[in-house]
């Protein structure tokens, strides 16, 4: 049997807004895990809301999460170099490594340097993932989306590439700088992250990937990771 510094880690993946997040907080309480981020924005210091980046639950061991200044983008290759010393350390430790996240940029930088065994995530049914949507842009902290891209461009970010992305940033933007409502910002906000979704799914196909649905996924990452 191989050992865990010998076996092909895994890559849990899939689509904004699949429930990601939830399912890696429930591996890390079963099982020895350390959790190295995969996602090109939530690698971004100050950026939390606006990503979807929810903090891993207390005592997970998280790598790569929000240590990058926004004002300096980083390349997929230098995300490479710095998750590989990632992996290594946590495999020396006697820990498992386990990416997370839904960078198809990094993960086509990756792959030819670490082989991966890639599982994606996809809610049960269609209407979940509406409503996963709606949930992340209606059933979040509005106010403090707001506080975070005003103290964002304080700080200088204006021009960063998270703050300009037109997904969640770009509308919210566009409210707090006046030049729409916040309807207006709501609605844009579901609409683009429902073509995120699509699009991340269509780019999804040049890679091997194991689907899973909700339902079945913690029994089977599980033990997958054993």
């Amino acid at each position: 049997m191989l050992d865990k510094s010998e076996s092909i880690p895994v890559a849990v993946v899939g689509p904004t807004c699949s429930g990601k997040t939830q399912i890696v907080n429930e591996l890390a309480m079963r099982l020895p895990l350390s959790v190295i981020n995969l996602d090109s924005f939530q690698i971004y210091d100050h950026f939390r809301l606006g990503t979807g980046r929810a903090d891993l639950a207390e005592g997970i061991r998280s790598y790569l999460y929000g240590v990058q200044d926004p004002r300096q983008t980083i390349l997929p290759e230098e995300y490479v170099a710095a998750a590989l010393d990632a992996q290594t350390e946590i495999q020396r430790s006697g820990r498992i490594p386990l990416y997370e996240g839904g960078s198809v940029s990094f993960l086509r930088a990756l792959l030819p340097r670490q082989p991966l065994r890639l599982f994606g995530l996809y809610p049960d049914t269609a209407d979940e993932a509406r409503l996963r949507i709606e949930r992340r842009v209606l059933g979040g902290d509005e106010s403090a989306l707001i506080d975070e891209i005003q103290s964002a461009l304080a700080l200088g970010f204006r021009e960063t590439l998270v703050l300009r992305d037109d997904v969640v940033y770009l509308p919210y933007l566009d409210y707090v700088e006046g030049r729409v409502s916040l309807e207006a910002a709501r609605e844009r906000a579901i609409a683009n992250l429902t073509k995120r979704h699509v699009a991340q799914l269509t780019d999804y196909r040049d890679f091997e990937i194991t689907w899973l649905r909700a339902g079945e996924a913690m029994l089977r990452l599980t033990d997958e990771l054993r």
